[in-house]
């Protein structure tokens, strides 16, 4: 699993 920060939302977001 990777995070990745979204700039729109500057939102944490775990990826497959």
């Amino acid at each position: 699993m990777k995070k990745d920060i979204h700039p729109k939302y500057y939102q944490t977001t775990v990826r497959c």
